[in-house]
């Protein structure tokens, strides 16, 4: 098992677990992108954008997961990582368009909610640089 491949393997699994938590977190605590959840009449009263958020968010969550189970069954596959590399872009922008509409929504953020937001994209990332690294080592 090369380096890039461990890399790509430890991030295919966080792929596969971070969303599974911000789901949980977000209906549990009320907090985050699916607050509107918890409370049906801020969700009536919120924006178009924050129901888009909404949508994209669990849509993202749903992809993350199954590419992070896909990374982890192509983690010694060097020749599948193209598509995994694109799978990675796929949920950077996914999750970029879910935090761009829960801005312009005026979604609350607060410290816990950017270090989301930092997760949020370095894992994905990160699993896009192990591919990378996967696919070199071939």
């Amino acid at each position: 098992m090369t380096k890039g491949n461990t890399f790509f393997k430890n991030t295919a699994i966080l792929m596969a677990i971070f969303p599974i938590y911000n789901l949980i977190m977000g209906l549990i605590n009320g907090v985050g992108t699916l607050s509107g959840f918890i409370n049906i009449e801020d969700f009536a009263s919120s924006t178009g954008f924050i129901h888009t958020a909404i949508i994209f968010f669990i849509i993202g969550a749903i992809v993350q997961i199954i590419v992070g189970i896909i990374g982890m069954k192509n983690a010694d596959s060097p020749d599948k990582m193209n598509s995994c590399i694109l799978l990675g872009v796929v949920v950077m922008l996914i999750y970029a368009a879910s935090q761009i509409l829960d801005y312009l929504g005026g979604g609350v953020h607060d410290t816990l909610d950017y270090i989301g937001m930092i997760a949020g994209f370095a894992i994905p990332a990160g699993f896009i640089i192990g591919a990378v690294q996967t696919k070199a080592s071939d």
